[in-house]
């Protein structure tokens, strides 16, 4: 079922992981579309979605789990995230509680918070595959596109 490579980009599981993206999504979504454009945001979000998908089915194969799904708009979202770091470096973000941020510092944070649940076992089914692959996609956009 090829499309769900893409339709994964518009689901979530739990409601934290719909907050977290939301989240995430009103802090740098009217910047890049602004800037960008609809057209742009739109390939970037949908790409962004696509590869993360295509990233976990390979890791997931390749490591011996092939049914293991990937759903979430968290691949489409790393791809906003890796591309607003690269396209505005100084700009400012409001984190969790009220810290303010530089971009790549707001996506250090996601990534960095992101692995010690992992780690620590207390975030389990986050596919940081997928998440790596939007992230790419974001950066690998903006070097080529823009």
């Amino acid at each position: 079922r090829p499309y769900t490579l893409l339709t994964g980009a518009f689901s979530h599981i739990h409601p934290v992981h719909l907050l977290n993206n939301i989240h995430a999504l009103m802090q740098v979504a009217p910047l890049i579309q602004a800037v960008l454009g609809r057209g742009h945001f739109g390939l970037l979000y949908l790409g962004g979605g696509v590869l993360s998908s295509l990233v976990s089915v390979v890791y997931h194969r390749a490591t011996g789990d092939p049914n293991t799904s990937s759903i979430g708009a968290s691949g489409a979202v790393y791809s906003l995230l890796a591309c607003n770091s690269l396209l505005f470096p100084h700009q400012l973000y409001s984190y969790w509680g009220g810290i303010t941020l530089t971009a790549p510092q707001f996506l250090f944070v996601k990534v960095a918070l992101e692995c010690l649940d992992v780690a620590i076992g207390t975030q389990s089914g986050i596919d940081v595959w997928g998440h790596a692959g939007g992230a790419i996609f974001g950066a690998l956009y903006y070097t080529c596109m823009l």
